[in-house]
């Protein structure tokens, strides 16, 4: 189950354009998506939290995760365990992200807002080495990086 892969095609089929939200409403869609995400593979959690993590080269970075059972395979977990699912999630800083520091956002579903593809000439070569979708969303174009 690759959680970042279904968020980025949320994203992109709902046009969704999250540079429009300020972090409280960010936070609440992570949320609300990621429990809707996780049921849509009937996987239900019980308890879900988010952690702000501090990195410069995001404007907001949270850490997700989720703690319940997975439904269609009640009899795989011993009693008393309960799975837990989680992602990162931030908001890039396209100016601080470079070909060096790439590798860094790609365990994470990241996106970066920007008006010109040149803005991405410095790390167009580099993204090769992730799994990337360049978008139209509302009012902003977006480079995701799952």
């Amino acid at each position: 189950m690759n959680i970042g892969s279904q968020l980025k095609n949320q994203i992109i089929q709902d046009n969704i354009d999250i540079s429009t939200f300020n972090d409280k409403e960010l936070l609440q869609w992570l949320l609300a998506n990621f429990v809707n995400l996780l049921c849509d593979v009937k996987v239900f959690v019980s308890t879900v939290t988010a952690v702000p993590i501090a990195d410069d080269l995001y404007s907001s970075l949270y850490r997700i995760s989720g703690e319940g059972c997975r439904r269609a395979q009640p009899d795989v977990l011993p009693l008393n365990s309960s799975p837990v699912y989680q992602m990162e999630f931030g908001i890039l800083r396209l100016a601080k992200i470079n070909k060096n520091n790439l590798p860094l956002v790609a365990n994470r579903v990241s996106i970066a807002f920007f008006t010109n593809t040149k803005q991405l000439n410095t790390i167009f070569n580099a993204l090769d080495q992730c799994d990337f979708s360049v978008t139209n969303l509302e009012t902003n174009k977006a480079l995701i990086i799952y």
